[in-house]
C-alpha cells in the first residue's frame, strides 16, 4: 500500500540534536579552554548553510558561513543549553544574524550611494573652480605682481 506521505529526509543541512547536544557539552566542559572540533565546526557550518540556503542573506556563502561561525563561536556557544533544542536555539541565532547582516549591507550601501552622490557633486564643483581659476588666472598674475612690487 502506498501512502501519501514518504518518509521525512533530513535535509543537508540538519544536524541530529543529541549528537549536537553532545558536542556542546564537550565544548562548554572547560571554560577556560575550549577547544572547537572539527565535527561542531562542520555542524554549525551546516546549520548556517541552511539558513543561507533559504533566505539567500549575504551575496556569498562562504562568507556567510564564515561570519556565522565566529559569531557562534564569540557569542552563542558559551550560553546555548545543550539540553534544550540546540539545533533550533542556533538556527534562529543565525537567522538573527542573517538579518543583521542583511541590514548591514543595505545600510552600507545607501552610504555608499550617498558618498558617491556627493563626491559627483563635489567633483563638478571642482572641475567650475579649476575653469574660473583658469579664466582668471591673469587677474590672479596682475595681482600677484601688484603686491610683490
Amino acid at each position: 500500500m502506498v501512502t501519501a506521505f514518504a518518509p521525512a529526509k533530513s535535509p543537508a543541512h540538519y544536524v541530529e540534536k543529541a549528537a549536537l547536544a553532545a558536542m556542546i557539552r564537550q565544548y562548554q566542559r572547560n571554560p577556560r579552554r575550549r577547544v572547537l572540533t572539527d565535527e561542531l565546526a562542520a555542524a554549525l557550518m551546516a546549520i548556517a548553510g541552511g539558513t543561507w540556503d533559504r533566505w539567500h542573506w549575504t551575496d556569498s556563502k562562504e562568507d556567510f558561513q564564515g561570519d556565522c561561525l565566529i559569531h557562534f563561536i564569540e557569542k552563542k556557544l558559551h550560553v546555548v543549553d545543550p539540553e534544550r533544542n540546540p539545533f533550533s536555539w542556533l538556527t534562529q541565532a543565525a537567522i538573527y544574524f542573517g538579518r543583521e547582516a542583511r541590514k548591514k549591507a543595505a545600510k552600507a550601501a545607501a552610504q555608499h550611494a550617498d558618498y558617491a552622490n556627493e563626491a559627483k557633486h563635489v567633483a563638478a564643483y571642482d572641475r567650475r573652480e579649476v575653469i574660473r581659476r583658469f579664466v582668471n588666472a591673469g587677474e590672479d598674475d596682475k595681482l600677484a605682481n601688484v603686491i610683490h612690487h
